[in-house]
């Protein structure tokens, strides 16, 4: 092969190496991509999930404040000490009214709490120097005089955030009941700075802002000294669209949780490079890491690609040449224990095989060869016999004897049907009729001192079948059984049926069985046993030879005396 047929047509080595390296580089490449791609939208759901459980955990904390200071409403509420102030007649004069505050700053104070608590009657036009005092403004408190009970936060004076200290407050009506009337006006003042106290902001985000805003999305309270008032304005424009994520610009990641029964939102702004930065590192991290990578799972490939390779070449060699019919063993890579080890010994057994199969065929040649020659053999004089009794039966016939007439004709037609013309099968009918010729012959040599019975399935006498195969069965059962029983009790039974797909011919004898019984064993005939006759070792050879090991003969010792062989045949074709 040329050089530039070996590149046009790279080893085996070449290509496992590229098609691994492809396999290992373009997996790692796409990986580390899509790894860089997708780490901004897995750690926006870390961070979200993060900033859920902050969010959730500030949450209770200012529902705590917001519950804590409407359960001091219903204790102002509740108070009989602040009903009856309320229900007193207003002050008539200045020291009356002096009165009043004294008793009022008094009951306030027993509330001890976080708060500043200022309580207003319903008719505060008639203590003008307690509202001068306590910062009384026409508008809270008429809006609290409409609420019919309810409590409202006070944000009027938050529109701007022009002072982070500046306070908020809760602003309830105190109705007298049962009958519901109004008697006076409650201002708890909330500072700021400690609603602002409850917002946990955690170390892993330091620039993590949180603020807190009206139903009407306007800025309460935050944890930033400068809140971003814009961007929480952009984040509930538009339908007033909460969706989690980050701001238009990619610069803040955006997240808000309701707060209490006031409509309040809890606003999380988060700058997107806290957990965007990182990315940039990772990508050059990876860069490197998939680089070395390739480089050293090249190297190894490189080595173990050729350790796997060679042994291959080596074989694939060896097989050319048994394709050319040298058949050579592999003597190197005998010894791994791993898959390359198990192709070597398989390779040296199938060779084995291969030598054993071709000693095996040479044998079954010889054999078949050698009983070919006995059936020439045993056909030589039949030839020779058939002309002599055709000259016997003439002379027979001018003497009268019809007996010897019989016999000759019988003998002739057995001997004409074992003269071999180069026919291996014949048909079942031809076949029987030729054990019939037989078997008439020794009934004429014996007096007819035995029955024969036949029985063949006129649906089998046209199928093809092996020629000279019955007749050995018979004669084994006259020479071998019959003639060891005193006469006229001897008797025969030929039968051929069809099995499926096979043929089985049965012959059975009465005559003595052995003293051992069982089954028979067939073996190569014995010196004693004569040249004259095929024997049963030869037919089922035969059997064997021509259709496989499922075929040939059984002989298997009968209840009630003698013996029963068994042939079985494949049915070869249907005939018409």
């Amino acid at each position: 092969m040329s050089r530039f047929q070996r590149l046009r047509t790279p080893s085996l080595y070449v290509k496992l190496l590229l098609l691994l390296l492809l396999a290992v580089s373009l997996p790692s490449v796409l990986v580390g991509y899509l790894s860089f791609n997708r780490a901004g939208s897995q750690l926006e759901k870390v961070t979200q999930a993060f900033l859920n459980e902050n969010m959730h955990y500030n949450k209770t904390r200012i529902d705590a404040v917001v519950d804590g200071i409407e359960a001091l409403s219903e204790q102002v509420i509740a108070s009989e000490a602040a009903r009856g102030l309320l229900l007193q007649p207003p002050p008539a004069d200045r020291l009356a009214e002096l009165d009043f505050i004294q008793r009022m700053t008094t009951l306030t104070a027993t509330f001890a709490t976080d708060y500043e608590l200022k309580i207003y009657p319903v008719d505060i036009a008639r203590y003008p120097n307690y509202a001068t005092l306590n910062g009384y403004a026409a508008s809270w408190f008429e809006q609290a005089l409409r609420m019919e009970g309810r409590g409202f936060w006070h944000v009027e004076a938050l529109r701007s955030y022009a002072s982070p200290q500046s306070d908020i407050a809760f602003v309830r009506p105190i109705r007298l009941y049962p009958g519901l009337r109004t008697i006076g006006v409650m201002f708890v003042t909330v500072p700021r700075l400690m609603i602002k106290n409850q917002l946990v902001i955690p170390p892993e985000y330091a620039n993590l802002q949180l603020s807190v805003v009206n139903e009407r999305h306007q800025l309460l309270l935050s944890s930033a000294d400068e809140p971003q008032t814009a961007r929480i304005d952009r984040y509930f424009a538009g339908n007033g669209a909460e969706t989690p994520g980050l701001t238009a610009d990619g610069s803040y990641y955006m997240l808000s949780v309701p707060l209490g029964k006031y409509d309040w939102k809890l606003v999380a702004m988060l700058p997107a490079a806290d957990f965007i930065g990182p990315i940039e590192d990772i990508r050059v991290y990876m860069g490197i890491i998939v680089a070395a990578g390739i480089v050293i799972v090249s190297l190894l490939f490189a080595v173990i690609i050729r350790n796997f390779t060679m042994p291959i070449r080596h074989i694939s060699e060896l097989m050319r040449r048994m394709q050319n019919g040298v058949l050579e063993r592999c003597l190197n890579f005998r010894k791994r224990r791993d898959e390359i080890g198990q192709l070597v010994r398989g390779y040296n057994t199938m060779i084995t095989g291969m030598e054993e199969l071709i000693a095996h065929t040479k044998q079954v040649e010889e054999r078949k060869r050698k009983l070919e020659m006995q059936s020439l053999v045993s056909q030589i004089n039949p030839h020779f016999l058939y002309n002599t009794l055709d000259s016997i039966k003439w002379k027979a016939e001018k003497a009268s004897e019809a007996s010897i007439v019989g016999m000759v004709s019988a003998l002739g037609n057995l001997l004409r049907f074992s003269i071999n013309n180069n026919e291996e099968l014949t048909t079942v009918e031809r076949e029987i009729e030729h054990v019939r010729n037989y078997l008439n012959i020794e009934l004429l040599r014996h007096n007819d001192n035995f029955q024969v019975v036949y029985f063949v399935q006129p649906n089998v006498l046209h199928l093809p079948f092996l020629k000279l195969t019955i007749q050995p069965l018979a004669e084994n059962g006259v020479k071998h059984g019959l003639n060891k029983l005193r006469d006229g009790s001897g008797k025969l039974f030929v039968a051929v049926t069809r099995d499926g797909d096979d043929l089985v011919c049965t012959v059975e004898d009465n005559g003595p069985a052995l003293p051992e019984g069982g089954d028979v064993v067939i073996a190569p005939p014995k010196q004693e046993q004569g040249e004259g006759g095929i024997g049963l070792y030869n037919v089922d050879r035969r059997l064997r030879l021509s259709f496989g090991a499922r075929y040939g003969l059984s002989i298997r010792p009968r209840e009630t005396g003698g013996w029963k062989v068994t042939l079985r045949h494949p049915i070869l074709a249907e005939g018409k």
